[in-house]
């Protein structure tokens, strides 16, 4: 699995955001202030950007910022499978464009959906599976049950693709020497 980066997040009337543009680091960004303040939203709208409405507590009918004559919209710069990306999601309307040729790779929520899954290796149910849970909701991965996290955490981390490797690599490797014996 390659490397997956966010760069950077522009919120026009997503919610409480008027406007919100923010930078991510190379390494950890921190997003502070006080109860309500639309921390939580912020994360809501890289979901949204990613997989669309469904990704979003309460849907297509609370994301738009109360008095905003305008729809939202979430421009989500991002690196996925080995190149920048931008995508553009809006209630009614998506796209995804490679930022090095400018060229739009998929348009539409479900186009736009599917390849962002393809890119990085999972589907929004995937994705909300492994979300931070929102307050006071982090028992839920719990709930799960050991072999289902388990398996979830095998096929994120890529350990089940890993351990296929090397039972061919054994396996060819016991072939060659079969027939290196035999000489």
């Amino acid at each position: 699995m390659s490397e997956s980066k966010l760069h950077s997040i522009v919120l026009k009337d997503f919610k409480k955001h008027e406007y919100l543009a923010l930078d991510f680091s190379d390494s950890v960004t921190v997003i502070r202030g006080p109860n309500y303040s639309g921390k939580s939203t912020v994360l809501e709208a890289i979901f949204f950007a990613l997989f669309g409405t469904k990704a979003v507590p309460g849907g297509a009918e609370i994301i738009t910022r109360k008095g905003s004559k305008s729809k939202a919209v979430v421009t989500l710069s991002l690196k996925m499978a080995g190149n920048d990306y931008t995508v553009v999601r809006t209630p009614s309307a998506a796209s995804l464009i490679r930022t090095e040729d400018e060229s739009t790779v998929a348009t539409g929520h479900t186009a736009v959906n599917e390849e962002i899954g393809r890119l990085l290796g999972g589907d929004l149910k995937r994705t909300m599976t492994l979300a931070l849970s929102t307050q006071g909701e982090t028992a839920s991965l719990l709930k799960m049950g050991a072999s289902k996290l388990n398996s979830i955490i095998e096929d994120v981390s890529g350990v089940d693709y890993i351990d296929k490797l090397i039972e061919r690599a054994t396996k060819k490797a016991s072939n060659a020497a079969a027939i290196l014996d035999g000489l």
